[in-house]
Formats: C-alpha cells, structure tokens, sequence
C-alpha cells in the first residue's frame, strides 16, 4: 500500500528544437521552458485548471549563458526562469528554485523535492 506522501510523477514533458528547423522566429529559452511545462501539464491529464493553482514548487536547470561568462548572451537574460515560468502558466508556487550549476543538478532537485514530499513540508 502506498503512503499518501509518496512522491509520484503526475506529468513529463521534454522539448527539442533543432537547427534548421522552419520557425518563424527562435525560440527563446523562456519561451521553451514555458511549452515544456504546459507539455508536463498535458502530460498529467489533469485539467489545468485544477493543477496549475496546487503548484506549490517550480524548479529550472541553470542555464548555459548563466553558468559559464564563455556563454553569456549579448541580448540580455532572465534573473529568475522558474518565476517566468510559473508567471507564464498561471502558478503563484510557494518557491520557485534555480540553483547553483553543477552537473548532479537535476538529480539533486528530483531527490529535495521528493524528500519534501515525504515529510510534507
């Protein structure tokens, strides 16, 4: 039987754009974070309208052009992608979470918020 704060999954999504591709414009790094959460959103099939406002953690990957001065773009940057994201689908998250680059990252977030989940903070 499994507990009630055993984390789950509800909803993945991943987004590739490759070179070459016909777009009308490029996609910005915000703007594939955006359809990449709307895709997991999809992806849970619950209705968003219910999902959306129970959101109480957004999390991103620190981006090449702010982990490195070599990527750093010349058409300036965001201070905070996971806030952009939860502003763009309509979440009010508790705490949105960029942290430090490091290449256990993403590991390092799934393994917080699962624990966070378990003891229900």
């Amino acid at each position: 039987m499994r507990e009630a704060a055993t984390p789950i999954l509800v909803g993945c999504a991943r987004l590739t754009v490759r070179d070459g591709e016909h777009l009308p414009s490029p996609p910005s790094p915000q703007g594939l974070m955006v359809a990449a959460a709307r895709r997991a959103i999809a992806d849970s099939g619950a209705a968003p309208a219910r999902l959306v406002p129970r959101l109480d953690s957004v999390a991103a990957i620190r981006t090449f052009a702010d982990s490195a001065p070599q990527f750093e773009t010349p058409f300036g940057r965001c201070e905070n992608y996971p806030a952009h994201v939860a502003r763009a689908i309509g979440a009010r998250p508790r705490r949105c979470l960029y942290p430090v680059v490091g290449g256990n990252t993403p590991q390092w977030l799934v393994n917080l918020l699962a624990e966070d989940i378990r003891t229900e903070r």
